[in-house]
């Protein structure tokens, strides 16, 4: 039997949201280049685009942050043992 994979509480919310205000983002930019005097919109688009892209950022952040929290804690012990590695040989 196949398991199932539970996720971060925060990961598909944040995961809908972001792709919502994607959309949004879109939507306005198409609307600024069909509009007369739309600059104003696809300023806003792109920066609603800025901020979906982040809001998914955040959620695959939540998703696998036990992962990158252990990873940093490797890189920080490798780098504690060249330091030291260093040191000894000066």
């Amino acid at each position: 039997m196949k398991e199932k994979k539970f996720h971060h509480p925060l990961f598909l919310p944040l995961l809908v949201i972001g792709i919502i205000i994607s959309i949004f983002a879109i939507f306005m930019i198409f609307l600024g280049q069909s509009v007369e005097q739309g600059e104003g919109f696809e300023i806003m688009g792109k920066r609603f685009i800025i901020a979906g892209i982040t809001t998914i950022g955040l959620g695959y952040f939540a998703e696998y942050y036990n992962k990158i929290k252990n990873s940093l804690i490797i890189f920080k012990y490798f780098l504690k043992n060249i330091v030291k590695s260093n040191k000894s040989y000066k």
